[in-house]
């Protein structure tokens, strides 16, 4: 039998060479190189659109808070006005019973005679003699009437007081002006005075 020969590689020369083509080789890796020049401008589009979105959302806020601020101030002004209307409404209720009052004292145009009697009893309680009691033309205003009244008397001090705070306490309003007073003599008490009276009268009815 002839002897086994051990299997032996072939030489490194021996084996076979595979050939590769230089252009292929390129066109390969432009293939699989990436496109940064694109990948850059897409970044960059990117950014526009992103500054394109973000600008007008911006002027929405901003627009909105100064809203927001309106309205705030606009709340505080009217919390600020709250007190101020409780107070006139206060004040317009008193006033409105202040009228009410006065309506209920004050005589009516056909009741002026009925004062003029009263004004000669609390002279008379007094101790007061009328000399002369003259009425004057009236100041007709929209809601009230100025009904002037001249009064010429004579008595003594004490009594001419004593008229003075009656007349003050009469209901309704009534002012007292013009007072002159002057002795008779000078070793007489008695004095003559002359006093103007102002009666307020409520003409209402007559407005209406």
């Amino acid at each position: 039998m002839r002897p086994k020969c051990p299997l032996v590689a072939p030489p490194p020369e021996a084996r076979p060479v595979e050939v590769v083509n230089e252009e292929e080789v390129v066109q390969s890796q432009d293939r699989q190189a990436p496109d940064l020049a694109g990948h850059g401008t897409l970044g960059r589009r990117g950014g526009c659109l992103r500054g394109f979105v973000f600008l007008p959302l911006q002027h929405a806020i901003n627009k909105l808070r100064q809203q927001v601020q309106e309205r705030r101030q606009q709340i505080m002004q009217a919390q600020s006005l709250v007190g101020t209307v409780a107070q006139t409404r206060l004040r317009l209720t008193a006033a409105h019973e202040v009228c009410q009052q006065w309506r209920a004292e004050s005589p009516r145009q056909a009741q002026l005679i009925t004062h003029y009697a009263s004004l000669t009893q609390q002279a008379e309680e007094a101790g007061v003699a009328i000399d002369r009691l003259d009425p004057l033309p009236a100041v007709e205003l929209n809601l009230i009437a100025q009904q002037n009244v001249t009064m010429q008397f004579h008595a003594p001090f004490s009594a001419v007081f004593d008229l003075l705070h009656r007349l003050e306490a009469l209901p309704g309003t009534l002012w007292l002006r013009d007072l002159r007073l002057q002795a008779v003599t000078e070793n007489d008490n008695t004095l003559r005075g002359e006093l103007t009276l102002t009666i307020f009268v409520d003409r209402n009815d007559y407005a209406n």
